[in-house]
This record gives C-alpha cells, sequence and structure tokens, in this order.
C-alpha cells in the first residue's frame, strides 16, 4: 500500500480522542483581554468541575478561577503566549461552587490560519492538597504536644529504654524551651500533687525554685479556697474523663486585679496501654491582649456610630476593595452592604459614570502608587444601581487598617449644588439682559484675571464713570480705605455694605451682595456685586442716632436742650450756624437761641421784622421748608448781626406749628447757598418736631409744678385739720369721761344696776374715743414729720416676749397657742417705745383676726446686716384686694358680718402708723397670704447698728 493510499486521518477526532482520554482537565483559550474559552475535554471537565461545553462556551477562563487567584493565573497565562511555563498551583470553582486544586501550564499555538490559541493544561492535585493539609495539622498537633511536654520523667514513658541518649539530648532541649516560652507550665500526678513546673510557674506562685513545688497541692500554695476548689474540679474531670480542655478562659485575682488565662488541660497517658499517669497544665496571661481587643471593639464601635450618623459618605478601601462603607455612601450608590464587601478588586469602578473614569482611575492609581498623598476636592459623577446619576466630592487619605495601608474616603453628595449650578449657566444670558436694566447695581470682577468683566448702567450711573474710565485699579481707588477689606478681605458669599466716592467726590454707601461664580469645572472664575445705593438710608439712620443721642442727654435745662437739637442740625446738614426763633406775643417780643450759645431779644417787633433776617420765615404761613439764596446781596448783610458777623449766603428753614399758630421756627444758616436735598427736607422735619416736643415737655413741666405745688398745700392743710380736730374732739371728751367717773364714784350706791351698766358704757366708750384721737393726733405729727426717734441699743427678743406677756390675756381669751424662734442677741438701736407699739400692733391683729384656738408662730433672726421678724397665723387670711389697702391710711378692712368669730375694733391706722415707724427706722415691712382662710405673715426689717 502506497503513501498517497492512506487517508489521513481527523485531526479533530484525533484532538477529541486525546482529550476525551486525558486524566487531566484540557482548555484551548483565546489570548485576548478575558481569555474566552473556545474548546475543552468535556468529558473531564463534567465529571470533575460538572461543566458542559454549552455551559463554558465563549465564556472567559477568569470565571471559574478562585477570585483571590485571577491576578496569578492572568500572568501565568500571559507568560504562555511566549513559552510553555512551570506548574503554578490554583484552585477552580465547580458548578456546584465546590473549590478544586489544580496545577496550570499554557502554552501559546497556531492554527492552520494562523490564528493565535492558548494550550491549557490543569492537573487535578486535590489528593495532594488534602495529605497536605492533614500533614499541617500533624505537625501542629505534635509541635503543641511537644511544647507541652516538659518532664523528662514522662517522656520516657512514650519511648523505649534503648533511645536514653536521644532522650536525653531531647529533654535538654525541650528543658530549654520550656524554661523560656511566655506561658505557665506545671504537671502533676493523679493525685493533684505537684511533679514539676517551669520558672516562670514558680515565680508566679511566689516561689524561688521549681523544686520547691513538687510534692505540693494547690491548697498549700492558693490562699483563695473557692480557687482551689474551682482548680481541683476542672482537672479531676481531665483525669477522670480523659478529655483535654484547650483553650478555656479563666479569670484569677491577683493583687485585687483581674486577670485572664488562657488554659490548657492535657491527660498524659501511659504509651502502651493508654493509663492516665497524671495531667499537663498551661497558662497565658491574655489579660493585655483581652483589653487590647475590648478597646479595639470599642473603637470599632465608636466609628461605627459616628460614621452612622455622619451625613457624608465615608467608605475604607484597600487593594482596590471595599473594606467598609457607611448607609450614607449605600444610599448613594443604591447597592447593599454584603453587595459591595464582596466586589472583585477595582469592580468599584463600574460605579463611576464612564465620561469621568478615565480622569478618576488616573487619580486613585497616582494615590496607590504614592504619586500624591491626599485626594482634595475630587468631583466626579456615580451611577447607582437603578441608573441614578449622582455628584459627589471627594476626600481621601491613607489610614493604617488591620496591618496594612488602605484608603479613607469622605464624600459629599453634591448633586443638588450641581443642578443649581446648571440652572444658573442655563439662565446666564437671560440673567444678562435682566442686568442692563436692572434698577439694582451689578459689577463682574475676574479674580484670575483681576478685571471688571461686567458693569451694568446703574452702577455706572451712581459712580459718575463711563464704562470705559472705570478700570479695576480706579474701583479700588474709590473705595473707602476703611472699607476695602470687605471687599477683598474674603471670597465668602454674604452680604456686605461699604462706601465709596463717586466722580465728584462724594461719598456714597452702597449695600448688597456678593455672589461666587463658577467655570464648567467648578473652579472659582468671577464675583459679581449686586449693589444698591443707601445713601439716603445711612443718613436717615445717621439722624435718628443724632436725635437718640440728644434725648438721652436731655436735661431739665429746656434751652440747652434746643441748643444739642440746633448742633445736630449742623452736623447732619453741614451748616455754618443754626437758630431757634421764638415769638413770644404776651411779651411783645421775638427770643433768638443760636447753636453757639447765644441769645437775643428784640423787645421792638418793628424793628425785628425790618432788620433782622429771621423774620422772613414768619412772612410765610405754613411750615413747608423754606429755602433762602444770596442772603448777602440783602439789606440782612448789613443790618442783622449773625449775617453779618458769620458771612452767611443762604439759609434753609422752616416755622414751627404749636397750637395751631406758627410761633416759634428753626433756621439752618449757610456761607454758600445750600442743594437742598429729600434727604435735607427730612431733617429739617424731625429737628423742627423734635423742637416742638420739647417745647410741650417744658409746658407740661410747668404745669406738674403747678400740680404738685397745689397738692402739697392739700395735704398741708389735711394733716392741719387732722390736728386741729383731733384737739378740739379731746377736750369734751375729757369732760365726758371725767364727769361719767365722777357720778359713778358719788352716786352708785343711789343707782340700780341698769343706770350703773349705763354709765360705765359713758366710760368704756370714752376710752374707745380717746384711743382713736390718741392716734390720729399720731398719724398727724408722722405725716408733718415731727416724729423724732430716741434710738438706744436694745435687745428686740426681750421686747417681743414683753410685749406677748403684755397680751397674754387676750390671748388666753381666744385659746391660742403660741410659738416662739427667737435668734440669740438680737440687739440694735431703735426707739424702744415705737417699736412696742408696732410690735403690739401685729400681734393683736394677729389674736384678733385669727379664730379662736388657732396658732400664731412669732419668729426673728439676723440677715447679714439687718433683723428679720415675722408674726404669721393661721386666721381668716388675706385676699389680693385687702392686700393692697394694708398699710393705707384709714385702710381698714371690713370684718363685720362675715360670720368669724373675730375682734373687729380699730381705727384702720394701726398699720399705717407701723409702716411709718419701721421707715423712719430704716426698715421695711410687708404681708404674705396665700387667700381667703388661708393665713397671713406680717414681716418688718430692722437695720442692724451697733
Amino acid at each position: 500500500m502506497t503513501k498517497e493510499q492512506i487517508d489521513p486521518p481527523d485531526i479533530e477526532k484525533v484532538y477529541r480522542l486525546a482529550f476525551d482520554h486525558s486524566d487531566e482537565l484540557i482548555a484551548i483559550l483565546k489570548p485576548n483581554y478575558d481569555f474566552k474559552i473556545s474548546l475543552i475535554n468535556e468529558k473531564v471537565f463534567k465529571s470533575i468541575l460538572n461543566y458542559s461545553l454549552k455551559d463554558l462556551y465563549q465564556t472567559s477562563f477568569l470565571k471559574i478561577v478562585d477570585p483571590d487567584q485571577v491576578q496569578t493565573v492572568v500572568k501565568v497565562l500571559k507568560r504562555g503566549e511566549n513559552k510553555l511555563n512551570k506548574e503554578k498551583e490554583i484552585k477552580l470553582i465547580g458548578k456546584d461552587r465546590t473549590e478544586k486544586w489544580f496545577e496550570i501550564k499554557s502554552r501559546e499555538f497556531k492554527d492552520q490560519s494562523n490564528n493565535k490559541y492558548l494550550f491549557v493544561k490543569l492537573k487535578p492535585i486535590q489528593v495532594k492538597k488534602n495529605l497536605e493539609f492533614k500533614l499541617k495539622e500533624s505537625e501542629k498537633s505534635l509541635k503543641n504536644i511537644t511544647d507541652k511536654i516538659p518532664e523528662i520523667r514522662f517522656w520516657k514513658l512514650f519511648s523505649p529504654e534503648k533511645f536514653e541518649d536521644a532522650l536525653k539530648n531531647s529533654y535538654e532541649m525541650l528543658e530549654m524551651v520550656i524554661e523560656n516560652i511566655p506561658q505557665y507550665i506545671f504537671w502533676k500526678d493523679r493525685n493533684l500533687n505537684y511533679l514539676g513546673c517551669n520558672k516562670k510557674y514558680a515565680k508566679f506562685l511566689g516561689l524561688e525554685f521549681a523544686d520547691n513545688l513538687i510534692g505540693k497541692k494547690d491548697k498549700d500554695l492558693i490562699e483563695n479556697s473557692k480557687k482551689v476548689k474551682s482548680l481541683e474540679d476542672n482537672e479531676k474531670q481531665v483525669l477522670t474523663t480523659g478529655k483535654g480542655q484547650f483553650n478555656v478562659v479563666e479569670k484569677w485575682e491577683i493583687n485585687g486585679q483581674t486577670h485572664l488565662f488562657n488554659t490548657n488541660r492535657i491527660p498524659l497517658l501511659e504509651k502502651d496501654n493508654g493509663k492516665i499517669l497524671g495531667i499537663l497544665i498551661s497558662y497565658d496571661d491574655i489579660t493585655e491582649r483581652k483589653r487590647a481587643e475590648q478597646k479595639l471593639k470599642e473603637s470599632e464601635q465608636k466609628f461605627r456610630n459616628i460614621t452612622e450618623q455622619s451625613v457624608m459618605g465615608i467608605l475604607i478601601m484597600q487593594d482596590f476593595q471595599i473594606k467598609y462603607a457607611n448607609d450614607k455612601f449605600l444610599n448613594i450608590i443604591d447597592y447593599g452592604y454584603e453587595e459591595v464587601l464582596n466586589w472583585k478588586p477595582k469592580e468599584f469602578f463600574k460605579l463611576i459614570h464612564p465620561d469621568d473614569l478615565e480622569r478618576v482611575q488616573k487619580i486613585i492609581h497616582n494615590k496607590y502608587e504614592g504619586k500624591i498623598k491626599v485626594i482634595t476636592d475630587l468631583q466626579f459623577r456615580f451611577v447607582s444601581k437603578t441608573g441614578e446619576v449622582a455628584w459627589v466630592e471627594v476626600r481621601s487619605k491613607t489610614i493604617p487598617y488591620k496591618g496594612d495601608d488602605a484608603d479613607l474616603a469622605y464624600l459629599v453628595d453634591i448633586t443638588e449644588r450641581k443642578r443649581a449650578q446648571q440652572k444658573l449657566k442655563h439662565s446666564e444670558r437671560k440673567y444678562k439682559s435682566l442686568l442692563k436694566t436692572s434698577s439694582v447695581g451689578v459689577i463682574e470682577i475676574n479674580i484670575n484675571k483681576q478685571t471688571i468683566s461686567y458693569v451694568n448702567a446703574h452702577l455706572l450711573n451712581i459712580l459718575g464713570y463711563s464704562r470705559e474710565e472705570l478700570s479695576i485699579d480706579l474701583l479700588q481707588n474709590l473705595i473707602h480705605s476703611d472699607d476695602s477689606s470687605k471687599i477683598y478681605g474674603d471670597l465668602e458669599e454674604k452680604e456686605i455694605e461699604f462706601r465709596i466716592f463717586n466722580k465728584n467726590g462724594n461719598l456714597r454707601w452702597l449695600s448688597g451682595k456678593r455672589v461666587r461664580q463658577y467655570d464648567e469645572d467648578d473652579k472659582l472664575i468671577n464675583l459679581r456685586f449686586w449693589l444698591d445705593d443707601i445713601t439716603e438710608r445711612k443718613m436717615y439712620e445717621r439722624l435718628i442716632t443724632e436725635l437718640n443721642i440728644d434725648f438721652l442727654n436731655f436735661t431739665v435745662d429746656i434751652q440747652n436742650n434746643i441748643q444739642m437739637l440746633l448742633n445736630t442740625s449742623i452736623n447732619l446738614l453741614n451748616g455754618e450756624i443754626a437758630l431757634y426763633i421764638q415769638k413770644q406775643e404776651e411779651e411783645n417780643q421775638y427770643r433768638i437761641i443760636t447753636s453757639d450759645s447765644k441769645t437775643y431779644t428784640y423787645y421792638d417787633i418793628e424793628e425785628f421784622q425790618q432788620n433782622i433776617f429771621a423774620a422772613e420765615l414768619f412772612k410765610e404761613n405754613h411750615d413747608f421748608p423754606q429755602t433762602i439764596l444770596d442772603i448777602n446781596q440783602t439789606k440782612y448783610n448789613k443790618t442783622d448781626p449773625i449775617i453779618r458777623d458769620y458771612k452767611i449766603k443762604g439759609a434753609y428753614g422752616k416755622l414751627i406749628k404749636s397750637e395751631n399758630t406758627f410761633s416759634e421756627a428753626v433756621c439752618v444758616l449757610f456761607d454758600d447757598n445750600p442743594t437742598i436735598s429729600h434727604e435735607h427736607q427730612l431733617i429739617l422735619f424731625l429737628i423742627s418736631d423734635a423742637i416742638e416736643i420739647e417745647h410741650r415737655r417744658w409746658q407740661v413741666k410747668e404745669f406738674l409744678e403747678d400740680q404738685n405745688k397745689m397738692l402739697n398745700e392739700m395735704n398741708q392743710l389735711k394733716s392741719e385739720l387732722l390736728t386741729r380736730t383731733s384737739h378740739e374732739l379731746k377736750t369734751p371728751l375729757i369732760s365726758i369721761k371725767g364727769f361719767a367717773e365722777l357720778l359713778l364714784k358719788l352716786h352708785r350706791k343711789k343707782m340700780d344696776s341698769d343706770m350703773i351698766s349705763i354709765i360705765e358704757g359713758i366710760m368704756d366708750g370714752s376710752k374707745r374715743m380717746e384711743k382713736i384721737i390718741n392716734t390720729l393726733i399720731k398719724t398727724s405729727r408722722l405725716n408733718q414729720g415731727h416724729l423724732e426717734l430716741n434710738k438706744i441699743e436694745e435687745d428686740l427678743g426681750f421686747l417681743i416676749k414683753f410685749c406677748l406677756d403684755e397680751i397674754k390675756g387676750l390671748i388666753n381669751l381666744r385659746n391660742h397657742s403660741i410659738e416662739l424662734n427667737l435668734e440669740e442677741d438680737l440687739k440694735t438701736k431703735i426707739d424702744k417705745e415705737r417699736i412696742y407699739e408696732v410690735l403690739t400692733n401685729l400681734m393683736v391683729n394677729a389674736v384678733k383676726f385669727t379664730p379662736p384656738g388657732g396658732q400664731i408662730t412669732i419668729s426673728s433672726k439676723k440677715d447679714d446686716d439687718r433683723i428679720i421678724t415675722s408674726i404669721q397665723d393661721n386666721g381668716v387670711g388675706l385676699t389680693n384686694e385687702e392686700k393692697t389697702q394694708l398699710f393705707k391710711q384709714f385702710g381698714k378692712i371690713e370684718r363685720y358680718g362675715k360670720g368669724w368669730d373675730l375682734g373687729i375694733e380699730g381705727s384702720g391706722l394701726g398699720l399705717y402708723i407701723s409702716k411709718k415707724i419701721i421707715e423712719l427706722h430704716g426698715g421695711k415691712i410687708w404681708a404674705k397670704s396665700e387667700g381667703r382662710n388661708q393665713g397671713s405673715t406680717f414681716y418688718f426689717t430692722l437695720p442692724l447698728e451697733d
């Protein structure tokens, strides 16, 4: 058979046959950025990973790779483009999400059409990995055992005698290890007697040498019996069950402080038969670690509390993966917390708007590479899970996080600000047209170029300059030097108010708002000022301030007050001198008061009208302002001393209307012809009104002085009448009283009982009448200031007790109980007789106006530089209306016919006299009561005098 007769094999079938009979996974990949699968040995893939070709065809090979190993696999595949690379161990994820280990090798090849492919071979090594894992676990277990077996006497239990030399070397090595590890190590026999320990444990128990421990029990070394019992119970459990206790955290109280120990208890077994010989125990002091863990936990909780309450989005990113995100950030992007934490490295870039992605990626990569340390004011757009676009401003810095560097980022949602700026930009043209016709001055300053980019016609009109004349340098020179810092001191948006000179040199006040303008990159480029001319308002404010100052400084001297107002008018109108002219028709004269404190009086009215300029104002019959110019060219330049001496050229004045007549005027004189504005008219009106008010005040003052004089005379007449009447009544009263006593004394035996009772009634009435008259006389003397005090040092406490003893019979009659609360040594200077009257009056009132069986409390104590005395009862009390009548003359409160069992006699002058006496002593008297039937308390004070 010739060569030409042999049918060539179907290459694809050969490959398929090789694929299907291979024990390894084989895949043909396209060497593009995501390494898409073109072909697999489906039978092997199905048996190991449960994938079919349909599941994986044209799918990225990286999707079945463990996320943590994607970068490793990419490097292997890229190296395979050039040559066959060495094996790398990787994990692949099966269709059922199980993970399996493989060794990966790859190399590049070309097909018949010269298309490049990658040949990838994956050798299963799961069994090998399982063995490695078990080996590591065994090594770990062996290490734990060797770390915990220090004593050679137990070591020989595990090895034959022929290995004694080896054991000796092992013992020495083990002894070195056990003495240098940080744990406390010791071991006991089955009866819990100590067999040995390391030096660290001996020191822990306060022993100098470890050998001092051997043969002892815990009760011999540890004072706390409860602790000993707990230790023995745990150790006995291990010896009984043969099961060790591992990583048990136990508390110890050492020197008053709590320590935490990680405890391990291991049974020691006979090698041949597994018999328990004793127990090995280790303690690891983890107190500081636990405290650190608690502090870390508290710190993390505090951080979470702060971030979750923050109005900013906060996230922590490490190795291009999100490690933490607060609710605010999650709300912006509309993803869940677990979702973002499971994102692969750099997957978060999908949040960034495509138009911003390249710019943001470059900045973030520069940050990771250390080219920039901090990201500030980075603005870009996020696209949320639902497709919503949000603008954010980001600041980021590097922080330590779980043992490595991470980025802490703060995000502020500036979507609303961006929308507002966008609307502002869209409205720019519309505003430009409005600004041209605006009644408010507008100017824009380019802060980068330091030029005026726009100024409208209204502001140019205020300043008096054309657009060509106005430059930034000129503008800065026009602004008042004290106000320049208000314009350029900072660039914040705010209300401003400043002074500026116009082209004529006049000072103008401007007020408005400063607004910041940004370009498309959100950079500040312009400051726009919206300004209004408030010069007139400022003049009004100054006027009101000046008038308020004048009113605050007014005195009883009317002329001085008027001169103050005249000086105010000069200050506000920039005049030379101001005049107040008063026409006094009753005296047939004119009087002029000047702002420089001069007074001119003219008794000849005809001469005044012929020679004095001020007469011109009275030729009109209205109170509108009058402006008179070129006075120096009239006759008054020679005849009027004020016009002549002050070289007056112009005047501005008005009549003042008072009680429907024009008898006053005010006038401001100038050394030049004045230009009068609306503001000047207002000033003159207000000055005139203030003078007219002052004139009325003077009239009211005179009226009140007359009224006061008349009232004083009436009061004096009343006092004299009261005194005269009292003395006139006293003379016949003496006769009545005397004859009644004489009649009863001489003829009592001739009278029957009815006649005796009538005469005794006359005598009692005479005594009451005499008491009332004496009270009236005393009141009259107090009113006229004729009562003089004779003050000497007395003990007020003794006087209170004396007065109480005086009215003891009345107290017993009404069956009251008395409580005394008196401090010791209540000595001060008083008129004893007068204070006796006050005390007796207040005590008697308390007794009379308290129904029988009442309680009366009398107290007196020192309080700083005075003595406070109070008389409290639980009687009928006082209403608010009654309290207002208490201390007035004849202010008796009527109690008759109320159904109360009270003493109701009295003149209504007792409390009035008491008040006058206390006030003469320099004290005060007052009363308190919660209302009817709530009792009342009367207080008075006396100054402490040595």
